[in-house]
């Protein structure tokens, strides 16, 4: 499991080390010297947007993975959350009639606090 506090270089170590691969095992897939992911891993070195992409790929995640803590929420409380989970199953023609009447309910939410 992965530290949510934890910050990038952490990040990339936590998910290396979890995954069970060694510095040469991810510099490898990376193409990168065991030095420099080594060097990346303690914070000493500042990465390019390829180099965090190639690290991402090469764990199986995404940028955002290494970026951004899992207890990041963004303001979104739980029910928010439980929404967007659910809307992000729907087919494309469901997307729209949802939106459209979640729309017409705030719509009609305004009209009532006039």
């Amino acid at each position: 499991m992965v530290d949510k506090r934890s910050d990038f270089p952490n990040r990339v170590r936590a998910h290396r080390t979890a995954q069970g691969l060694t510095l040469e095992t991810l510099g490898r897939r990376v193409g990168l010297s065991t030095q420099m992911i080594g060097f990346i891993e303690r914070g000493k070195r500042e990465q390019t947007l390829k180099q965090l992409q190639d690290i991402a790929l090469a764990l199986g995640l995404k940028v955002s993975d290494l970026l951004i803590p899992d207890d990041c929420d963004f303001g979104i409380s739980e029910d928010e959350r439980a929404l967007l989970d659910s809307y992000r199953l729907l087919d494309p023609i469901s997307k729209i009639a949802l939106f459209n009447l979640v729309r017409d309910l705030a719509r009609r939410g305004d009209q009532l606090k006039s």
